[in-house]
């Protein structure tokens, strides 16, 4: 949270946690900060302790990201790549479900 001047006091500016955990939708033109604010807004919280999830269907911030995680957080890390052939992971989003309810999930 930040402080900004209006009306001859000081008031809070910004979002808070409980907002911070509900959906977010930032809209804007090309260059005019969206991707700035949300890494800074996840590097915070990285760095408050809690717990972040980043869908990046480019890649450029989840591997910019990677860059700001503190030592202490880096067993925290779970990087999920798809295209990295390399190093594939397996994901079985059916795994856990029950056979009941599999119908539901992949649809």
């Amino acid at each position: 949270m930040g402080m900004r001047h209006a009306w001859g006091q000081d008031l809070p500016f910004g979002l808070s946690t409980a907002d911070r955990r509900q959906h977010t939708y930032i809209v804007g033109k090309t260059g005019t900060g969206k991707t700035t604010l949300l890494a800074n807004m996840i590097v915070q919280d990285i760095a408050a302790g809690r717990g972040v999830g980043v869908i990046d269907p480019h890649g450029d911030l989840a591997y910019e990201l990677l860059n700001s995680i503190p030592p202490s957080r880096t067993d925290d890390v779970v990087y999920f790549d798809p295209a990295d052939y390399e190093y594939p992971i397996g994901l079985n989003l059916l795994q856990s479900s029950s056979p009941d309810s599999r119908h539901l999930i992949t649809s």
